[in-house]
């Protein structure tokens, strides 16, 4: 188990709920007039088996309670939450660290990315060393304009492969944890 979770990059807390509470944030003061924003997060502090205290603050956790059994999932890099399960209430909660993201936003940013680092750099030093060799009106400035297009073309194209293989790597590591934690009897094939 640990040399699976420690593959997938994952630190798994298993244990019972000592306390839950609320935790409030927010508020903004102007100069004449006091406006006032509260935002609640729901946070718990975990008790693992070697004794040791976990605390955790997501919103996944609303309707946790003390003494329920729970398994924690966090990205060992990040060390952001990416699943909860609630052993209790038998509920699989998987947060955005396992949630494939493929709408249209997220192959725009990856376009824009490579768009940035490859071919804006590109085109301008083409147009400028185009403009210090006066081969900008030829026909190798036509030539190098022809492959900027291309260059326009393909960025966008790896922009594209970058978003579907971030996603493919979620949905993988997504289905390992499920492994795992159908081997260990922590989700049943109906929660999942």
């Amino acid at each position: 188990m640990t040399s699976l979770a420690a593959y997938l990059g994952a630190d798994i807390t298993q244990g019972t709920v000592v306390r839950a509470g609320t935790h409030f944030s927010g508020g903004t003061i102007y100069r004449d007039q006091t406006s006032a924003s509260i935002y609640s997060t729901p946070e718990i502090w975990l008790l693992d088996e070697t004794g040791r205290e976990h605390h955790f603050r997501a919103r996944a956790l609303d309707g946790t309670r003390e003494g329920h059994a729970l398994i924690v999932v966090c990205d060992v890099a990040t060390g952001t939450l990416l699943r909860i399960t609630n052993r209790d209430t038998r509920s699989t909660i998987d947060l955005n660290g396992l949630i494939p993201q493929t709408g249209a936003w997220v192959v725009i940013r990856a376009v824009f990315r490579k768009l940035f680092t490859i071919f804006l750099p590109a085109a301008l030093g083409a147009m400028y060393l185009g403009y210090i060799t006066g081969l900008s009106g030829t026909i190798i400035g036509d030539l190098v304009g022809f492959a900027s297009n291309f260059l326009l073309l393909y960025c966008g194209y790896l922009g594209w492969c970058e978003a579907r293989n971030k996603a493919d790597k979620v949905a993988e590591r997504r289905a390992a944890l499920d492994t795992l934690f159908r081997q260990n009897g922590w989700i049943s094939d109906k929660a999942a």
